[in-house]
């Protein structure tokens, strides 16, 4: 039926052959309904801007759903099964919406090429033989995805540049995301777990930042970096349970720190000539194998003595490690060093002093030894302060 008040094509019954949109600005509504067909596509949307595919049960088309050279089209709410080539597919277009989609069975879940300004946010995409491909694209965003159980890679990401993958949960692909020859992208806040390899930068990948992700128990490498770094980082991740926790080689000038590495058999491999951990206050990384049992007497959350990374080979050591896991989320903040005169000849004085905690931005309870308003004796008194996180300052 045609609604012409809103430009609304909605389905009334089940096709046995594909759809091509003919107009801009129109909706197609399946409203639960299924197109099933052998070959070609099952929707295109070819030269158009402004179209909503919604709704539509698309099966065993070569390509569920094609756009091409079009501007502006949302693709919600739609299930794509048993495409020979792409689920979704999407080629020099720009600014469109792929969301809370659901895709399985198809050879690329969802691909996108040669096009700008694009979101792919909330789709379940799996059982394919790749889940997402993005490729030779800028400023577009992979968020909020359930990306599982796809034969090669989860997320696929090659020749971008300023794209964001970000809040997605991955898991059962052979690598969950891997890069390959890109430049100045963030992968931050996903789950990446129960994958052959968690997450891999490869191949002249530079100046990408990899944070705030959970990857964990993946088969063999949490998180490698292969021929590619120059600025690269790697930090405030959680890295657990995989076979190897970071993997550099060969790479150089990449930056590793504030990462929590607990339980890995190998915590870090061929790191040589990048950077493992910063000076304080930032400091280094968390190792489980490490941290846990070092000497801590620096008034410090900082083991006194490098990391090695014992057991695995590595050209350098993490000189500031963390006594605490996520010890870099506390900030104690002090008045700094206090310089009072003692009259007469007494021997000391009471001195009192402001301090201050914060747990990521949120005010936490702090306690010092010895505590403001205590009597101090003449000469240097070190006052350590510890957080309810256990941080200490001093």
């Amino acid at each position: 039926t045609w609604n012409a008040a809103t430009n609304t094509c909605t389905l009334t019954s089940d096709l046995s052959e594909g759809i091509v949109i003919g107009y801009n600005g129109i909706t197609l509504d399946g409203n639960g309904h299924t197109i099933s067909g052998t070959t070609g596509n099952g929707i295109l949307v070819q030269v158009r801007t402004g179209v909503t595919i919604k709704n539509v049960n698309i099966k065993n088309f070569d390509t569920g759903i094609n756009v091409d050279n079009s501007i502006g089209i949302t693709l919600s709410g739609n299930t794509v099964t048993g495409s020979s080539t792409s689920g979704i597919a999407g080629s020099y277009s720009n600014t469109l919406t792929i969301t809370g989609n659901k895709i399985s069975g198809s050879s690329h879940g969802i691909y996108l090429v040669h096009s700008t300004q694009n979101s792919i946010n909330n789709n379940i995409v799996s059982n394919n033989s790749d889940g997402i491909l993005v490729s030779v694209t800028d400023n577009t965003s992979i968020s909020g995805n359930t990306v599982s159980n796809n034969n090669g890679n989860g997320i696929y990401l090659i020749y971008l540049g300023s794209d964001t993958v970000t809040g997605n949960t991955v898991s059962g692909n052979n690598v969950g995301i891997l890069m390959d020859q890109s430049s100045t992208n963030t992968i931050s806040g996903n789950t990446v777990t129960g994958n052959g390899n968690g997450i891999t930068v490869s191949d002249d990948s530079y100046n990408n930042i990899l944070t705030k992700n959970t990857v964990s128990s993946n088969t063999n490498n949490g998180i490698s970096i292969i021929n590619s770094g120059n600025a690269a980082k790697i930090t405030d991740n959680t890295i657990s349970n995989n076979n190897l926790g970071i993997s550099i080689t060969p790479s150089n000038s990449v930056t590793v720190y504030n990462n929590n590495l607990i339980n890995n058999p190998i915590q870090v491999t061929g790191a040589s000539g990048s950077t493992m951990g910063l000076n304080p206050p930032i400091g280094g990384n968390y190792c489980s194998d490490y941290s846990p049992t070092c000497t801590n007497t620096n008034g410090a959350s900082f083991c006194d003595t490098p990391s090695p990374f014992s057991g695995g080979p590595v050209g350098v050591v993490d000189n500031y490690p963390w006594t605490i896991q996520n010890g870099w989320h506390t900030t104690i903040t002090t008045g700094g060093d206090i310089t009072t005169t003692v009259v007469g000849n007494t021997t000391s004085k009471l001195v009192s002093y402001t301090v201050s905690a914060i747990q990521d931005s949120s005010p936490i309870s702090v306690s010092c030894t010895p505590s403001s308003g205590s009597s101090f004796q003449i000469g240097k008194t070190m006052v350590v302060c510890t957080a309810s996180t256990g941080v200490k300052a001093s």
